[in-house]
């Protein structure tokens, strides 16, 4: 994870920490009291970003709805899927 994070500008978004990519789409990754034993990266949901993960790692990364791709507590993160 941390390789795919120096790739990125970092910001503050919405209140929270934001990262920009090289091509000017901000990304958030955060953690939720409502879900603990998880977090999650969060794409805008105006871009097919989540909709080509999907399409192209379906079986090696979870996704909830147009946005987002989550991540498990002790999770090995696929980091050259997220590259």
């Amino acid at each position: 994870m941390q390789q795919v994070l120096r790739m990125l500008k970092r910001a503050l978004k919405w209140n929270e920490a934001s990262f920009i990519t090289q091509y000017e789409s901000p990304l958030r990754i955060d953690w939720k009291k409502s879900k603990p034993y998880q977090y999650s990266m969060y794409f805008n949901c105006k871009t097919k970003l989540v909709e080509t993960f999907r399409e192209l790692f379906s079986d090696r990364l979870s996704f909830e709805g147009n946005r987002e791709i989550v991540f498990k507590e002790h999770e090995v993160v696929d980091v050259e899927a997220l590259k």
